[in-house]
């Protein structure tokens, strides 16, 4: 949709840690330090506010008095306000992996709000509306719904903290797709009993896994994946 609305004349713009490589123009790829962000961010929302006519707030003031608004930075002001037709902001999945995404989020909210526009996010994987549907998050059940405390799970991390007894690794390699994959390596080294299932010989997961097992990959079964629009999406097995 993104590269549609560009091949029709709207202007997208990149900020993040790498540019952007893509496949329909692009009128601003900004690439800064993974550490800058959400100073970036910052200065964004303030090139934005300095030509706001309304008073500002003067804890808005105070918020950004120390952003520098770069040129790159201005040219994207600039741009935002000079949209007359449908505009929206996009956070990629990697944001929500930072240790300063509730920062990024929260200028990323005053964005959408001075502009009054739309604020969206992608999810982190193809099915991740469809893991909170079905239940397969450690806080919530079947449908989305809550559970009580008494009830709820440990998330991955909280898991590999914990160095529990067991672990059952399924479909993903701690040491390459884990966060804090040093964590998950250590956990899993003092455990008792590991299973090691995946489509996939590792010689990493020998050094742990006390009984590995084969399976299909994702794609080799059919199956149903939910969207970031909540629409049901059937997958044919592809072999």
């Amino acid at each position: 949709r993104i590269r549609q609305a560009a091949l029709h004349g709207a202007s997208v713009m990149s900020l993040g840690s790498a540019q952007q490589a893509a496949n329909y123009p692009i009128k601003i790829n900004y690439a800064v330090p993974a550490s800058d962000l959400a100073h970036r961010l910052a200065a964004l929302v303030k090139a934005l506010l300095a030509a706001q006519t309304d008073s500002v707030p003067a804890a808005f003031k105070t918020a950004v008095a120390s952003a520098v608004v770069t040129p790159e930075i201005q040219t994207m002001a600039d741009t935002l306000k000079g949209q007359t037709g449908l505009t929206q902001i996009i956070l990629g999945e990697g944001l929500f992996s930072r240790p300063d995404a509730t920062e990024c989020l929260g200028w990323a909210q005053c964005l959408s709000q001075i502009l009054s526009v739309k604020l969206n996010y992608l999810t982190q994987g193809p099915n991740t509306a469809g893991a909170w549907a079905s239940g397969c998050v450690p806080h919530r059940g079947a449908g989305g719904v809550p559970l009580p405390a008494l009830e709820q799970g440990l998330n991955a991390g909280e898991a590999f903290n914990a160095q529990l007894k067991s672990y059952i690794v399924h479909g993903f390699e701690p040491e390459l797709d884990v966060l804090d994959s040093q964590a998950a390596c250590t956990a899993l080294s003092q455990a008792v009993f590991n299973v090691y299932i995946s489509p996939f010989e590792s010689a990493q997961a020998r050094e742990w896994a006390h009984v590995c097992l084969p399976c299909a990959a994702g794609y080799e079964s059919s199956g149903t994946l939910i969207n970031v629009l909540g629409l049901w999406q059937k997958a044919s097995a592809a072999m």
